[in-house]
């Protein structure tokens, strides 16, 4: 009967240690996922301003082309 109470003990403590190593690695890949996110935010935000700068310069090259067909600035009536 010792024998089987010291075997179970050695397997409950495998698996406590089991348990641990897990969580350990959940911790990490959680930690990943976060920082991968965090990444993927950064480029997503890096590509917006490029589109806007780029919307940004397309806007005054309409409007200068306006200013020189025109006379006038866009929007102004007189």
């Amino acid at each position: 009967m010792k024998k089987n109470i010291a075997t179970s003990s050695r397997k409950l403590k495998r698996s406590r240690i089991e348990i641990k190593r897990l969580k350990a690695t959940l911790n990490h890949f959680k930690a990943m996922a976060e920082k991968l996110t965090i990444e993927n935010l950064h480029l997503k935000n890096e590509v917006l301003e490029v589109r806007t700068a780029a919307i940004s310069q397309r806007m005054a090259d309409v409007e200068a082309a306006y200013y020189n067909e025109t006379g006038k600035f866009f929007g102004e009536k007189k």
